[in-house]
């Protein structure tokens, strides 16, 4: 089994149903394509040359897509004796609607709460993610609604402190302005993150390693803040004008 094994760190999961499907097929692709067998089990032998039925690549195929699902899922699967025939059958059974992966996405980040996350690097990649799944699936979630999202979770000192920065500014008129959408990359069919927004991310990260967090706040290390913005708390009133700046 040691073939069917990638390296440990690299965050892939197996197949459990419906909820993980979408992300699981990404994982998994890149299992298959490092084992040079994503062809043969995603188009079958007519797309990846004359490879004779019975052979070693085409059992190691279907046996790396069997070790890749849950056990539930793997005992359905021994009725299949071509890697893409099981494939098809995963993901009829499997594959989630786009609007319910929009939908289920577009929760998630609703959900997702800065203060929860260990550093903004973290908070910003899984922002991305969710993204990457509303765009793929046909979805819309502009430069403008991610910037605005990650501003309005932070606290309303560091919110402050943050807007106060050189090039913000510009990159939220930017965005506004332009309210655009990533495109998908031609070679694997991921939506790209834009200029603007890895400009942004890079502020936030640069803010993050100016300040220590401790709680979802920032400990002021350099510089001051003025006082009625320092001590300002958030109210109903406070959040409605940081929202309406975007």
């Amino acid at each position: 089994m040691s073939d069917f094994f990638p390296d440990a760190g690299a965050g892939l999961e197996r197949l459990t149903g419906y909820t993980n499907y979408n992300r699981w097929v990404h994982d998994f692709r890149t299992i298959a394509e490092y084992k040079m067998v994503w062809e043969l089990i995603s188009q079958g032998r007519a797309n990846n040359g004359q490879e004779p039925a019975g052979s070693a690549k085409l059992m190691f195929a279907l046996g790396l897509l069997k070790y890749w699902v849950d056990p539930a899922i793997r005992e359905c699967l021994y009725q299949f004796n071509d890697a893409h025939e099981a494939w098809k059958y995963l993901e009829k059974r499997y594959k989630m609607d786009d609007g319910l992966v929009i939908k289920l996405a577009t929760k998630s980040i609703q959900n997702l709460q800065l203060k929860r996350s260990h550093t903004v690097t973290e908070y910003v990649k899984q922002l991305e993610l969710l993204r990457h799944r509303i765009v793929g699936a046909g979805g819309r979630f502009s430069d403008a609604e991610m910037i605005k999202k990650v501003a309005t979770d932070l606290s309303p000192v560091d919110y402050w402190m943050f807007l106060s920065r050189p090039d913000i500014a510009r990159i939220l008129a930017t965005a506004r302005s332009t309210n655009k959408t990533p495109v998908s990359n031609n070679l694997d069919g991921e939506p790209l993150m834009s200029d603007l927004l890895r400009e942004f991310t890079w502020e936030l990260v640069i803010f993050e390693l100016e300040h220590k967090w401790a709680d979802g706040k920032v400990t002021i290390e350099k510089g001051e803040v003025t006082e009625h913005k320092a001590k300002r708390e958030e109210t109903k009133d406070a959040k409605e004008d940081r929202e309406m700046k975007y």
